[in-house]
């Protein structure tokens, strides 16, 4: 699989979700962070995007390239952007989307009877990254996105750091569900990137 790196796919029930609640691990304090919905225009979005995927050459992936398509995934698939805030302070985005008819039927088959929304984006500008907000953003997105959805899916390569596989299957508490390969993007200097990177 010369050239092709592993995707990740993750899910996490309600249910699940719930149960970390009730457990403490997700406890609603948020402090200075909160977010706020931004209109889902590529105009908006792709200079926040290239912000946060720069390091990891996110702009190289094809899907981000064709800015029709692209246009045609948002209004199709009901794209929501929401702006990171810490205080008044933008420091990062998320896009939220429903999956799309590939994803459903490729990845998330088995659970094809469930209202599933996905995290398409989540990240912080790399400024404002290694600061331990991250687990708390995501919090955010989780609860959110529970109020009118049985899954929550998030998916991520092996171009990001290392120890974000851990991150979100342990501590946020996500699960494995499939793992597919897809072609790299050319990335410089990543590994530098990654050791000077602290995790949320």
């Amino acid at each position: 699989m010369d050239n092709l790196i592993p995707r990740y796919h993750l899910l996490m029930k309600k249910e699940d979700f719930l149960e970390r609640k009730r457990k403490g691990v997700f406890n609603g304090f948020y402090g200075p962070l909160s977010f706020c919905d931004t209109e889902p225009t590529l105009e908006r979005f792709l200079p926040m995007f290239h912000k946060v995927g720069q390091p990891w050459a996110w702009s190289n992936i094809a899907k981000y390239r064709d800015m029709p398509k692209l246009n045609k995934h948002f209004k199709d698939n009901h794209a929501r952007l929401v702006h990171l805030l810490d205080d008044v302070k933008i420091v990062g985005y998320s896009l939220l989307v429903d999956p799309d008819s590939k994803t459903k039927e490729e990845i998330l088959g088995d659970y094809s009877g469930l209202k599933i929304a996905e995290i398409e984006n989540l990240g912080l500008f790399p400024n404002q990254a290694g600061k331990g907000r991250g687990f708390k953003f995501f919090e955010m997105m989780l609860t959110e996105l529970f109020k009118n959805n049985d899954c929550v899916y998030w998916s991520m390569t092996s171009t990001n750091h290392s120890g974000l596989f851990d991150f979100y299957t342990n501590k946020i508490g996500m699960t494995h569900i499939k793992t597919t390969y897809a072609p790299s993007p050319v990335v410089e200097k990543v590994a530098d990137y990654q050791d000077k990177r602290k995790i949320a």
